[in-house]
């Protein structure tokens, strides 16, 4: 640490052990130059360099020397892919550019997870953590974390350890209701002006232009967040296998696998339901004290996501279109009523009109749906190139291979000699609802490949 040529920022045991964060992931924040955003209460970004989004692609993280970003959107998914916390041995943080030794995406800084070797950790370790979230939005919910781990050696040759991670929570309750997207320094409550696009409401993201009786920009009627979820909690799931083998004091040789599912809330310019997304790692890595030769593959699934802002603009217009091919619709519906060709509805009043153009929308009382609400988070957005009515649900089940070697010569007394390369190949599919794979006959939709090659010496 002291003779890297940049700043690392290191957590041992100890500090994993007594940090005052439910989750050691969020202790990350407590380092200096550490920028943090919450989209959930399990999907954490980090940046530490130059701007960053909310799930922040240009922010690596390693877990025992594996990328763990999503090989469909290339982004991390918070603590969810991460290490169990009981068997966490060390958490290196790099702020600012790696990309020289690690990748060209590495340029807003990189994360580093090392878990304990089962040599080196031995026996049955426990651990429950319980707590409450509160909110003024959602009140008072329990949380509560649940991990296992057991590791054993024998004759110091051959090595395994299993390890388990729960997370079960409420998630945080978004309710801002009153701060217009496009103002959103404005002191003033701007919820009734008809262009008004809701931070945490959903289907009013679309201006509409009406030149008619000087109406202007109107927006569709967003819908509160709260009632587009199908549910509100935070779930992980993390399972872990390793087995060790000692040729020597100086070689080993390790068989690893991964796996990881949960529920949570991303957020790009809109917001995503994940929903059972699941992820999975195999490697296979031979490493002494001057070199290594690892390879793994990720494997990403999604299918039960959907796309909250999509669905609040098809629940809209599902129960009323804006416009049909006969010039029926929403827009009619308000033009009408604001210009008073709607019996007992005063003239030039925004908020009548969209009352009635708003009828049959969702009953304010028992909250329910015009539309059938399950059938458009259930259906995906394929749908629209095939003739079909669209949904908001993604799809995705992609693949990526990374096959790497490193070596240090040490037999050069004069210098500190490394030399590396890698071998990264992509293999994506999202049914066309991420990715551009749509053509004219559905049955010939393929699936998007990448190979990437790189290779690194320092002196």
């Amino acid at each position: 640490i002291l003779a890297s040529p940049v700043s690392v920022e290191k957590m041992d045991v100890q500090f994993i052990e007594q940090a005052t964060s439910a989750e050691f992931y969020d202790a990350i924040s407590f380092k200096k130059g550490v920028q943090v955003t919450n989209s959930s209460l399990n999907l954490t970004s980090i940046n530490t360099r130059g701007f960053a989004d909310a799930i922040n692609s240009r922010f690596v993280q390693i877990v025992d020397g594996m990328d763990t970003a999503d090989p469909t959107i290339n982004a991390n998914l918070g603590s969810i892919s991460g290490i169990g916390e009981l068997d966490i041995e060390s958490v290196e943080l790099l702020p600012g550019a790696s990309s020289a030794l690690y990748g060209p995406n590495a340029f807003n800084g990189m994360l580093i997870m090392n878990s304990k070797s089962p040599f080196e950790y031995q026996g049955l370790s426990l651990m429950t953590k319980v707590g409450f979230i509160n909110s003024d939005a959602g009140g008072s919910d329990p949380l509560g974390i649940y991990s296992a781990r057991y590791a054993k050696s024998y004759n110091d040759k051959f090595a395994f350890k299993v390890n388990f991670y729960y997370l079960g929570a409420q998630d945080w309750t978004s309710n801002d209701f009153k701060t217009d997207r496009n103002n959103p320094d404005s002191t003033i409550d701007l919820s009734n002006d008809p262009n008004f696009d809701g931070v945490n409401l959903h289907g009013d993201e679309t201006p509409i232009s009406i030149n008619a009786l000087g109406i202007g920009t109107i927006r569709r009627t967003g819908i509160e967040e709260r009632i587009l979820l199908d549910h509100n909690d935070a779930r992980t799931f993390k399972a872990s296998a390793a087995i060790h083998y000692r040729f020597n004091e100086k070689i080993e040789l390790i068989g690893n696998y991964r796996f990881a599912t949960g529920n949570s809330i991303g957020q790009t310019n809109t917001k995503f339901a994940y929903r059972n997304i699941t992820a999975e790692q195999y490697k296979l890595e031979l490493k002494g004290d001057n070199f290594f030769a690892r390879s793994y593959v990720s494997i990403s699934n999604m299918d039960d996501t959907f796309d909250v802002g999509t669905t609040g603009a098809l629940v809209n217009e599902y129960f009323n279109p804006s416009q049909r091919p006969d010039g029926t619709g929403w827009v009619q519906d308000y033009v009408f009523a604001y210009a008073g060709a709607i019996p007992g509805i005063a003239p030039n009043n925004h908020a009548l009109a969209r009352s009635y153009a708003d009828r049959f929308m969702i009953d304010p009382v028992t909250g329910e749906f015009a539309p059938n609400f399950q059938e458009i988070v259930n259906t995906v957005r394929t749908n629209k190139y095939q003739g079909n009515p669209p949904g908001s649900s993604l799809f995705a089940n992609s693949y990526m291979w990374h096959h790497e070697i490193f070596y240090e010569f040490k037999q050069i007394k004069w210098a500190e000699i490394i030399a590396g390369a890698n071998y990264r190949r992509y293999n994506l599919f999202s049914d066309a609802t991420i990715f551009n794979e749509a053509p004219e006959n559905p049955e010939d939709k393929e699936r998007t490949k990448t190979h990437i090659i790189g290779a690194y010496t320092q002196v």
